[in-house]
């Protein structure tokens, strides 16, 4: 009798000591995993300072036009009554286009305005450069200095 009671204690000591370690096991803990986040930075509008020079970057973007990084404007070689002003610039996805090219003289200052139109329905948001060249007919204009302004970007030339 003697030899059962010791097997139950042996076998009491034992369930009390798996008891008490059972807590003892560190409990693992699940971290959620980073959420990955997103920065897009867009060159920054850089202010027109004079209309001295024939080109000026930065960008400022306006609603229902196209945005306009540079302009050019040069005599064409063949007339240079012809003034071809070259405007770089992007859209803001695949699906807009320019839709009208507006000019305007006041002075000495032509203004060019690049109306777009955007295509119905979903369309990717990835920029879309383009280029694109208007003419200017300078002939019966007077000698000077001339200004070209297109969507807050400005460009000079001069007829001799």
């Amino acid at each position: 009798m003697r030899k059962i009671t010791l097997i139950w204690i042996g076998l009491l000591a034992l369930q009390f000591t798996l008891t008490a370690c059972g807590d003892a096991l560190p409990t693992p803990t699940v971290t959620p995993a980073p959420q990955p986040t997103f920065t897009i930075t867009l060159p920054q509008p850089t202010p027109a300072a004079t209309a001295t020079s024939t080109t000026q970057a930065g960008a400022t973007p306006m609603a229902s036009v196209a945005t306009v990084e540079s302009v050019e404007a040069h005599a064409q070689a063949a007339n240079p009554n012809l003034i071809d002003v070259v405007i770089s610039g992007y859209l803001p996805n695949p699906c807009t286009a320019i839709a009208q090219v507006d000019q305007e003289r006041n002075g000495n200052t032509f203004t060019i305005t690049l109306a777009t139109t955007q295509k119905p329905g979903a369309c990717v948001q990835v920029i879309s450069p383009f280029e694109q060249t208007v003419t200017i007919d300078a002939t019966g204009l007077a000698p000077g200095t001339y200004s070209v302004d297109v969507q807050n970007m400005s460009a000079t030339f001069e007829l001799k």
